[in-house]
């Protein structure tokens, strides 16, 4: 994956991660892309997904 992303992954029995299922993931899977002039982050809900942007 290249810059400009938000990627996401974990337990996903309500459809947290957003990309149009209900699979959990344990590794991370692009959501949303074109994002421009954003710094790295992270975002940890507390167990049951995760969210990166870079």
């Amino acid at each position: 994956m290249s810059g400009g992303f938000v990627a996401a992954w974990g337990g996903y029995a309500f459809g947290q991660l957003g990309e149009g299922s209900t699979t959990a993931s344990n590794i991370p899977v692009t959501v949303v892309t074109g994002l421009g002039n954003i710094t790295i982050i992270a975002a940890h809900n507390g167990g049951n997904f995760s969210l990166a942007a870079a």
